[in-house]
C-alpha cells in the first residue's frame, strides 16, 4: 500500500507533504492518529530502504551504531517533521522496550554524533511515557525487570531508562517511594539493596549508576524523616549491639547526606 502511494504521488516526500496538510486540517481525533500512523508506516519504510541502500542488515544494534548519519537523512526529507519523527520511526520498527534498552549502550559506547542523537531521542521516550501518564509500575512492566534479581536488576539494559524516568519524577515523593520499593524487592529489602550498592561502589567495576541508585535510596530514606540512630534500627533492624561496619559506613554516610539541612543526630 505505501509503496503504491509513493508511486502514484511522486514520492515519500509528497506523500508526506499531503499527510501533514491533511492532518493541519483536520478536526477529527481519530483521523488525526490514523494519518500520523499512516505518516509513520511511511518514515519506516522509507529508513528500511534506506539501510538496504547502504548494506546495512536490519538489526536495531546497527541503527544505533548509525544514529548520526540515520537522523541526519530522515530529518532531510522534510523540514517541518515533528523532533520525535526518527524516535516514533525506531518504537515503530523496533517496539518501545527494545529501543529503551538500546540507546543507553548508544550513548555510552558510540560516538559524539551518536551519543548526541542517542541522549535526544531517550529524553524523546521518556517524556514521551510521562505525556502517556506512565507509572513507574508501568516502566517497571514496559522493561521486563520481574525476569531480574539482584545484581541483574542493577545491570539490566533498563536501568538506565528506568531511572532516567524517575528523574522526570524526583520531586514526587510516591514515585520515588515506589520506585525503590520496586529495586528493593529484586534484592529482598532495602537493606541489602543499599548493602549491595555499598559493596559494589566500593568494588568499582559496576559503573557510575550504582552511585545514583544510592543517592535515590538516601533521598527516599530523608523523605521518610529518617536520622542515623532510625535508619539503624528500621531499615536494617539492629535492635541491639553495634551494627556490622558496613551498615555503620552507610549510617554514617547517610548522615552527611542529610546534614546540610537536616541531621540532628552525630556520630
Amino acid at each position: 500500500m505505501i509503496k503504491k502511494l509513493a508511486d502514484d504521488f511522486g514520492g515519500d516526500d509528497n506523500i508526506l507533504s499531503m499527510i501533514r496538510v491533511a492532518n493541519t486540517g483536520s478536526r477529527s481525533r481519530s483521523k488525526v492518529q490514523e494519518l500520523k500512523d499512516l505518516e509513520t508506516k511511511v518514515l519506516v519504510q522509507y529508513l528500511d530502504r534506506l539501510m538496504t541502500s547502504r548494506k546495512m542488515d536490519d538489526k536495531l544494534e546497527t541503527v544505533l551504531k548509525h544514529l548520526g548519519f540515520l537522523n541526519t537523512k530522515i530529518t532531510q526529507m522534510n523540514p517541518n517533521f515533528p523532533d520525535a519523527a526518527f524516535l516514533r520511526i525506531l518504537t515503530a520498527k523496533y517496539g518501545d522496550r527494545a529501543v529503551a534498552k538500546g540507546l543507553p549502550s548508544a550513548i555510552s559506547t558510540g560516538t559524539e554524533s551518536t551519543r548526541s542523537v542517542a541522549v535526544k531521542l531517550q529524553m524523546q521516550q521518556l517524556n514521551t511515557w510521562k505525556k502517556e501518564k506512565k507509572s513507574v509500575n508501568d516502566v517497571f512492566k514496559l522493561l521486563n525487570f520481574d525476569q531480574y534479581a539482584g545484581i541483574a536488576v542493577v545491570s539490566s539494559p533498563g536501568m538506565n531508562a528506568l531511572h532516567g524516568y524517575i528523574k522526570l519524577f524526583y520531586t514526587e515523593q510516591p514515585a520515588l517511594k515506589l520506585y525503590i520499593k520496586m529495586l528493593s524487592s529484586r534484592f529482598n529489602g532495602e537493606d541489602k539493596l543499599a548493602l549491595f550498592l555499598q559493596a559494589a561502589l566500593n568494588d568499582g567495576t559496576t559503573g557510575p549508576l550504582v552511585g545514583k541508585l544510592k543517592k535515590d535510596l538516601f533521598q527516599k530514606w530523608k523523605n521518610d524523616g529518617l536520622y542515623h540512630d532510625s535508619l539503624i534500627t528500621k531499615v536494617f533492624h539492629v535492635k541491639s549491639g553495634p551494627p556490622t561496619p558496613a551498615v555503620s559506613r552507610i549510617a554514617k554516610e547517610y548522615n552527611t547526606f542529610i546534614t546540610p539541612s537536616t541531621a540532628r543526630e552525630t556520630i
